[in-house]
C-alpha cells in the first residue's frame, strides 16, 4: 500500500479502484460448497477498501471508484497486446477517466 501511495503521489494521479458488490454471492452461499463459501466470506474487500481510502485521504490523494464492467475487455484491447500482459493486468491500467491509470 505504501508503494501504491508513493506512485500516486509521484505521478500526481488519483487511485482508481473497482466498486465490487458481493451481496448476491453471499446470499447464494447456501447453494455453494463449503470451500467456496469460506473463501467468499473471508474475502476482506471492505477492509482493504477502507485501508486504501484512509491512506489516500491522509496523503491527499483522490480516490475514485469505477464499475468493474468491461475493465478486462478494455485492458485487453488497449494494453495487453501492446505491453505483453494479461487482459486482467491491462484492465488494471484501463481507467475511464483521462489516462489516470497507474
Amino acid at each position: 500500500m505504501k508503494q501504491l501511495m508513493a506512485i500516486a503521489i509521484n505521478r500526481g494521479k488519483p487511485i482508481i479502484i473497482e466498486e465490487l458488490d458481493f451481496k448476491k454471492e453471499k446470499a447464494a452461499l447456501e447453494k455453494q460448497g463449503t470451500r467456496h463459501a469460506r473463501m467468499l466470506s473471508s474475502f476482506g474487500y471492505r477492509l482493504i477498501h477502507s485501508a486504501i481510502a484512509a491512506r489516500a485521504f491522509d496523503a491527499g490523494i483522490e480516490l475514485q471508484e469505477e464499475s468493474p464492467a468491461y475493465s478486462s475487455v478494455i485492458g485487453r484491447e488497449k494494453f495487453s497486446f501492446r505491453y505483453g500482459m494479461s487482459a486482467h493486468h491491462g484492465g488494471s491500467l484501463s481507467d475511464r477517466s483521462e489516462g489516470t491509470g497507474l
